[in-house]
């Protein structure tokens, strides 16, 4: 007996459901919407997420300007597809490379460089958004299909 009565009341609440299909109405204070607002708007101005970067260069020496340049376009130069980031933090000249959402991605690629910057170890950084790929294309930007 219970079992039916557990079926009516189902069927009576699919019932009155059936009629607003596809409708969803929001209540809420202005002060959510308001906050809501802002959120969207930090985050359009400020468009950068938790992740992690390489450190491939970092010193204060007298020469540490020209170097800082030097490393950051041999970077580019092996790899043109990465970002790479040069920034002065009084008294240090930097280089970090990758825009890396886990450890794990920013790991798989230290190893790859530690030959070439034997130094370069991980951050903890805020990181532009990665670049999104089409299922056609490749880390590289090309397309699978050649073309």
């Amino acid at each position: 007996m219970k079992k039916i009565g557990l079926l009516l009341t189902t069927l009576w609440a699919m019932s009155g459901t059936a009629q607003n299909a596809g409708q969803v109405q929001v209540l809420q204070s202005p002060e959510i919407e308001n906050l809501l607002n802002a959120h969207i708007h930090h985050n359009a101005s400020n468009p950068a997420i938790a992740g992690y970067r390489i450190r491939i260069y970092r010193n204060n020496e007298a020469s540490s300007r020209q170097k800082s340049e030097e490393v950051l376009t041999k970077f580019q130069g092996i790899y043109p597809t990465v970002r790479a980031y040069r920034s002065y933090d009084n008294p240090y000249f930097k280089v970090a490379v990758g825009d890396f959402r886990t450890k794990d991605e920013a790991l798989y690629f230290l190893n790859e460089i530690k030959s070439l910057f034997p130094k370069s170890f991980i951050i903890q950084e805020n990181i532009n958004f990665p670049q999104l790929y089409t299922s056609t294309q490749n880390a590289a930007g090309d397309s699978e299909d050649g073309l």
